[in-house]
């Protein structure tokens, strides 16, 4: 959400002290607080270490502290926690605001500012950590930190083989018969549109109606209706394992790049509406690509978007597209998690002063390449200047002639 140019991620490593050997390194990442797409993404970074032999430390917030007894997590990595008053409060308020202005006129007003409170508590976070010398103390032992500053350089991070459903979830994908199953998810940050913009989740449950298809809706909070039998309301969908399932025929959704990617991934066909940053670059390279179709938010309506939607599993060539594409992606010599872990390390072995951009050692006007363009502009003046002087002497001579003949 929070992103403004490509979905690559920018992993940062900060080099706090150079190690001969990395067999059992302390690592320290952080990633958004602890919750998200941003956190997630750093989780898979996280786990891929901890099976190198890495000991791994989340810097979070004490407001997401229930992450320190997720089973999943807790067992395997340790946390450190900073704390800011009132930080989960002002980032739900962003969340259901965002989600609240998505639809509205001159949305990518409202959306800077949103962006601008964003970064406000980005500072003051950064601002509580470096004021806790304790803390502070403590991150002494790190041999390394590291941050996602936007995304992570490793496309892909979150993308994993599909793990089993619970019971529930499997027993109504198998209820889908011959037609299958479609997801719809709107992620982290905009799943609160039930509460903001109540008449729009309104046309999608119209839509997903008349499908054939068995709907898996996320919302925070399902609607005060009755609900078609063919739809499922849920807090929150295991995303990467419903797109593994063999019952998925499509995904709706936003098109943050972590969702883009496993659904390439898993090769299941998209229906994209992006709702603001780079969602529409996204977007732009779904349909390049022929993997599926895309939904206009500023056109919303119920057979707007069952339109739209029935295209994809109608038309075998997206989910063509996408198994030819997902064999590609996932053709390479070691998973994005664990190219990642691998980079780290050897950042934490040798430094990170050999990978710096060249960029970096470039004035300005090299960089912009203002000196080229300063020349090229030169070269057509002098042309120019050439060209009017001929031109003028020609004229001269031209009239010098025609007075002789006259005289």
């Amino acid at each position: 959400m929070f992103s403004w140019r490509v979905r690559h991620i920018l992993v940062a490593v900060g080099l706090l002290l150079a190690l001969s050997d990395v067999e059992s390194a302390n690592i320290l990442l952080f990633g958004v607080f602890g919750d998200g797409s941003h956190y997630f993404t750093m989780v898979a970074v996280g786990k891929s270490l901890v099976k190198r032999g890495h000991n791994v430390t989340f810097l979070i917030s004490d407001e997401y502290s229930d992450r320190a007894t997720d089973p999943e997590h807790a067992t395997i990595v340790s946390y450190e926690m900073f704390h800011l008053s009132g930080l989960k409060k002002r980032m739900d308020y962003i969340s259901n605001k965002t989600a609240e202005v998505t639809f509205v006129e001159n949305s990518m007003k409202h959306m800077a500012e949103m962006m601008d409170m964003f970064t406000s508590v980005n500072r003051e976070a950064c601002e509580s950590v470096f004021e806790d010398q304790r803390m502070l103390d403590r991150m002494a032992k790190f041999d390394a930190f590291v941050v996602d500053v936007v995304w992570s350089c490793v496309g892909g991070l979150t993308t994993r083989l599909a793990e089993a459903l619970d019971n529930e979830l499997e027993n109504f994908m198998q209820s889908s018969g011959k037609h299958g199953v479609v997801l719809f998810s709107l992620g982290t940050y905009f799943a609160s549109i039930t509460k903001s913009r109540p008449d729009i989740i309104r046309m999608f449950i119209d839509a997903f109606s008349r499908l054939p298809h068995k709907v898996l809706l996320h919302l925070k909070k399902p609607p005060p209706y009755k609900i078609p039998d063919n739809i499922k309301p849920m807090k929150w969908l295991p995303l990467n394992d419903l797109l593994g399932h063999p019952k998925t025929r499509a995904v709706l959704y936003h098109r943050e790049n972590n969702g883009f990617l496993e659904a390439l991934y898993h090769g299941v066909p998209l229906v994209v509406m992006p709702l603001g940053a780079d969602q529409h670059d996204v977007a732009a390279r779904v349909l390049a690509n022929g993997l599926g179709t895309k939904i206009d938010k500023d056109r919303l309506s119920a057979d707007y978007i069952y339109q739209q939607l029935n295209e994809v599993p109608e038309n075998t060539s997206y989910s063509t597209n996408a198994k030819r594409l997902s064999a590609i992606f996932r053709d390479r010599p070691m998973p994005p998690a664990t190219t990642a872990a691998f980079w780290i390390e050897h950042v934490i072995k040798h430094g990170g002063g050999h990978l710096r951009p060249p960029t970096h050692s470039l004035a300005f006007f090299q960089i912009y390449l203002l000196d080229i363009a300063a020349f090229g502009i030169l070269l057509v003046g002098i042309l120019f200047f050439i060209m009017i002087k001929r031109t003028m002497r020609w004229c001269c001579c031209r009239k010098k002639i025609v007075k002789t003949k006259r005289d």
